[in-house]
């Protein structure tokens, strides 16, 4: 497909469905979501992937909102809990909180220990 004189590949299939509320994935930066592609237009806006480059090293995770980058996280294992540092782009409306909360709460699942938010 081609769109935007750019060419796309992708596997033939249903036409997926978005989501009522909104879609949150807490991803490392190492993810191939954010480091497979040259151009990364499509998953973030032009000042925020200049913000993200800025950061260096210091980037290590990226808030991923509705497909496109929307902040960076930090995570910090404690004895009995992991508290998780969220640097948003924007200010998140209430849905959006919601979801990146429940995001939250099911990566303190997969870690099997409580987590703490610190903004």
């Amino acid at each position: 497909m081609t769109y935007d004189d750019r060419t796309y590949w992708f596997f033939h299939h249903e036409k997926a469905e978005i989501p009522d509320p909104p879609s949150v994935l807490l991803l490392s930066i190492y993810d191939e979501y954010t480091i497979s592609y040259k151009d990364r237009s499509d998953i973030s806006e032009a000042r925020d992937i200049e913000r993200m480059i800025s950061m260096g090293n210091a980037l290590t995770a990226a808030i991923i909102l509705d497909g496109k980058v929307a902040g960076t996280w930090r995570k910090a294992l404690k004895k009995n809990k992991v508290e998780i540092s969220l640097n948003p782009f924007r200010k998140f409306n209430e849905d959006e909180e919601k979801a990146v909360e429940a995001e939250i709460h099911r990566y303190g699942e997969f870690v099997g220990i409580p987590v703490k938010t610190l903004l």
